[in-house]
């Protein structure tokens, strides 16, 4: 059999699946899953979910690695299943390491590995490679595939609650100041309101997946998932992203009591000048009624 380092060397270039596959004992699979919104025709659907969004796990043909940031894509996830021939094998658990390492970007955080009951599983953000007895492989693929989901939709808030950072350093200071120019930032100050309490509703759909409670009697499946959300840390994840989304549904919705407070007050102001012209009209026309009066 080819060896751990030639396999690295190997997969790290990519090779096709066939290629893939050949470096590694007979029933090994590979399966490349995208989590969309509905299935397109002919794909078949592997696990459905209702939270945090409706999303469908499908089994797609053709590579999802067509660059190195592509298996960070919270969209899509590959799973490399290795039967166990024997015990305590390294050689199969090298060959699936290097396949998840293999197009793994300078900085990103490096693969984990899991030993449970005799499955041994290397897990990155985007992809995982298992070796276990084959009596056992569907059950734990399933349970990768439900992790990897909650996993990218938390990737995929983290990411935006990232992004949204110098915005809201840019628009804090109308949470306490709103004038004239700010009105054109309306529009831009609600839409980010919305999407700040889409991420909170996002959150907490989220938070009963990952904080809930352990299975009882245990399962090799189970222990699975609650293994993957201890070292990926997820339940502090959740509630570090939790906090900074409360800072933000904060500063916008002052910014929207500020922005009321001004068209209320600019709305006042030019009814208040809207009166004083009616009266001075008004003023003007008894003077010349007047006037015309005193000249007959």
């Amino acid at each position: 059999m080819t060896t751990p380092d030639e396999q690295a060397a190997s997969l790290g270039s990519e090779p096709a699946d066939n290629q893939l596959l050949g470096l590694l004992p007979n029933g090994s699979e590979l399966q490349r899953i995208a989590f969309v919104v509905a299935a397109g025709e002919g794909q078949r659907v592997l696990m459905e979910f209702d939270a945090p969004r409706r999303r469908r796990a499908v089994l797609t043909t053709g590579a999802l690695t067509g660059s190195a940031a592509t298996p960070d894509s919270s969209s899509t996830f590959e799973v490399l299943t290795i039967p166990a021939t024997g015990p305590d094998e390294l050689e199969p658990l090298e060959g699936g390491r290097a396949w998840v390492d293999a197009t793994s970007a300078a900085g990103a955080v490096p693969s984990l590995t899991l030993s449970l009951h005799g499955a041994q599983i290397v897990w990155r953000a985007g992809r995982a490679a298992v070796v276990a007895p084959a009596a056992r492989l569907d059950a734990i693929r399933r349970t990768l595939i439900e992790f990897a989901f909650f996993e990218s939709e938390l990737r995929d808030i983290e990411r935006e609650v990232g992004e949204g950072w110098p915005q809201l350093q840019a628009d804090s200071p109308l949470a306490f100041d709103f004038d004239e120019r700010s009105v054109e930032r309306r529009h831009d100050l609600a839409k980010r309101f919305q999407q700040a309490l889409d991420l909170r509703g996002r959150i907490a759909r989220l938070m009963p997946l990952i904080h809930h409670p352990h299975v009882h009697p245990p399962t090799l499946a189970s222990q699975v998932s609650e293994r993957l959300r201890e070292r990926t840390r997820m339940a502090d994840r959740v509630e570090f992203s939790s906090g900074q989304i409360e800072i933000f549904e904060r500063v916008y919705e002052l910014c929207g009591h500020r922005a009321s407070e001004f068209q209320l007050s600019h709305k006042g102001h030019n009814l208040e000048w809207i009166i004083i012209v009616l009266l001075a009209v008004q003023t003007i026309l008894l003077l010349v009624e007047r006037m015309a009066t005193l000249g007959n």
